[in-house]
């Protein structure tokens, strides 16, 4: 229970001070001699403050066997460059930190975690097609000041409080990608600090391989970005469009829907959605929900008629319905709530830390690309088939399970795999998610296993934002055919594996015993910052 993990986390911090004392006194002094000690005190929190342990809060899914030697809250390159330099020249492993939303915990480590939350620029270029953004800058505020300040629009996803660099740099999918791309399309520039604290620009021409592995190939893996310039697109398009939501609970009926939504071509029509199958043993709600919005779209005949042209009413739907949106803002915060407030919403958009947890949850992520042919859509029995096993492994006990898909358009599937680092939803028909739940975390790996499996022969790669702990060739799951190309420029930028992940794109080359400062299986961070 609650209770025992922080009895545990207790004693792991007890014996973590000890055996660790004599290097956090050399990072700090190293820290205090580089800032000063009145900046030093003001960023730097060590175990036993009241920062340190409030900071252990602020990752979405923390893993209990990270006990890191700091954090530090930098708010200036400077700052950035001393903490990597001190933790260089003590051995001890990094990992940035920007938004913690890491499905599985890679925003800590058992190192110096360095914290962006605070970088927080927004700087328009003079014609408003592009934009400069800080790391900490979370979706939310990156898409409220895009639109007010130019009717900008970014392909953002559904938590307001992710930050953008993590979801940038491991790909960045939402409904907006299949018209605009992904997000990591969209990146037309990184700044970060490499492990020998220089500091460089990376784009199409300047550092184009350290470029090609950002656009995809994850957060805190080749060094510590700080500021990503971003292709903003024009809002228009966005600023009219009618939603709509309809939900079938009779369940035998869902094999039929998902094998229309497979065949659907609904970019043909401008409407762009996403579905989900529930199944939740607790509230007893057990339905299918298709979400989605006509835009470019001025009135609700409108959508409803190319709802009904496109087959959306062949169904027998419990209840469906329609409302008319007026700005992007309204279109993005429908998509990700099923509804808007107007302004409100983004007003009180929460920091990036808000969604975070001292204690390790009972649930896990993964997601898939999904490609039955090229030439055909699967068999309704498929659907039954996996329909059954749904209702096989979710509806029993304790369990939740939540199955995402979403079709996928030109803007991603028509860029060469082989452009960025991305590599499995460039061959993908769809998108497959799972969002699974247990009475043990064990029992829902074991569910998101089973679900996964279902798909192996038709899956065209797993996706990085969906970090999943129980993939065991996530190399070749995560990057496909570019995976080589990636690892080379890892150990280039990165030979001697000073950035720590839970999931390594490289070894350290010499073995060396286990230890909460060297991680035995370094690299990078995969943290989405």
């Amino acid at each position: 229970g609650i209770a025992q993990a922080v009895v545990a986390t207790i004693f792991q911090l007890a014996v973590f001070r000890v055996t660790t004392a004599k290097s956090m006194r050399s990072f700090s002094g190293c820290m205090k001699q580089q800032l000063g000690g009145a900046t030093r005190d003001a960023i730097l929190f060590l175990p036993g403050s009241k920062g340190y342990n409030a900071r252990l809060g602020w990752s979405f899914q923390p893993d209990p066997a990270d006990l890191p030697t700091a954090f530090v809250d930098c708010n200036s390159t400077f700052q950035i460059i001393s903490a990597v330099m001190c933790a260089k020249n003590n051995a001890v492993g990094v990992c940035p930190r920007s938004g913690g939303h890491s499905f599985i915990g890679s925003s800590m480590c058992s190192g110096v975690v360095i914290d962006l939350w605070q970088l927080k620029g927004f700087s328009l270029s003079r014609n408003g097609t592009s934009v400069t953004v800080g790391a900490g800058l979370t979706l939310g505020e990156l898409s409220f000041n895009l639109y007010n300040q130019t009717r900008g629009i970014f392909p953002v996803g559904h938590s307001r409080s992710v930050g953008i660099a993590g979801f940038v740099l491991q790909g960045g999918l939402t409904e907006l990608s299949s018209e605009i791309g992904l997000g990591c399309d969209n990146l037309e520039e990184v700044r970060m600090v490499k492990p020998n604290g220089k500091i460089i620009t990376a784009n199409a021409k300047k550092n184009p391989d350290v470029f090609w592995a950002s656009c995809g190939g994850g957060g805190g893996k080749l060094g510590v970005v700080f500021e990503l310039t971003l292709r903003v697109s024009p809002s228009t398009r966005y600023d009219s469009f009618v939603g709509f939501s309809a939900t079938l609970r009779n369940l035998s009926a869902v094999p039929s829907v998902l094998r229309w939504v497979y065949q659907w071509r609904e970019g043909s029509y401008s409407i762009l959605s996403r579905s989900k199958i529930r199944i939740n043993t607790k509230t007893r709600i057990n339905d299918f929900l298709l979400l989605g919005a006509c835009v470019a779209c001025s009135s609700t005949s409108e959508c409803e008629n190319r709802l009904l042209m496109s087959g959306f009413y062949d169904f027998p739907w419990d209840h469906n319905s329609t409302i008319q949106g007026r700005t992007a803002l309204d279109y993005l915060e429908f998509m990700a709530e099923e509804s808007f407030t107007n302004v409100s919403y983004w007003l009180s958009s929460d920091p990036s830390h808000s969604e975070g947890s001292l204690v390790q949850g009972n649930f896990t992520f993964t997601g898939l690309g999904f490609n039955y042919t090229l030439s055909r859509a699967p068999p309704l029995r498929f659907f039954k088939n996996f329909l059954s096993l749904i209702l096989d492994v979710c509806f029993k006990d304790d369990n939740r399970c939540t199955i995402f898909v979403q079709n996928l358009d030109v803007g991603i599937t028509g860029i060469d795999a082989n452009a960025t680092a991305i590599f499995g939803l460039r061959q993908a028909r769809q998108w497959v998610g799972f969002r699974c739940a247990g009475a043990t975390l064990q029992i829902a790996r074991r569910i998101s296993i089973d679900l996964r499996q279902y798909f192996s022969e038709f899956m065209t790669g797993s996706f990085l934002n969906w970090e999943d702990a129980a993939l065991e060739n996530y190399t070749i799951a995560y990057w496909g055919n570019n995976a080589a190309r990636l690892i080379k420029i890892n150990r280039n930028c990165d030979p001697n594996v000073l950035f720590l992940s839970k999931q390594p794109l490289i070894e350290k080359s010499v073995s060396r015993p286990r230890s909460r400062l060297r991680s035995p299986n370094p690299t990078t961070s995969s943290d989405p910052m």
